[in-house]
């Protein structure tokens, strides 16, 4: 439960920040703890797109391999958004 709520406020406060953007970033903050979560999350999902992507080089072949290695690229982008956000 309690993870649970820790991550609706973090997505909450991500949406926040996606509408700031569009009107012009003006009175943006995250605290430390949301910063906190944002790097803990972009690690956590670091793990999992490098375990999909050596699990589809060594385990997989045809268009399961490829549908993988696009999953594991389209987190690697997120994970750089979350990056970002958390260190700014």
């Amino acid at each position: 439960m309690r993870r649970r709520l820790a991550l609706y406020f973090f997505v909450n406060k991500v949406c926040a920040i996606m509408r700031a953007e569009l009107n012009g970033w003006e009175n943006i903050t995250m605290s430390s703890m949301d910063k906190m979560w944002a790097s803990l999350i972009a690690i956590a999902l670091m793990l999992v797109a490098s375990v999909l992507i050596t699990f589809a080089r060594s385990k997989t072949k045809g268009i399961i391999r490829v549908v993988l290695t696009i999953v594991a690229f389209l987190l690697l982008i997120l994970i750089v958004f979350l990056m970002l956000l958390s260190m700014f």
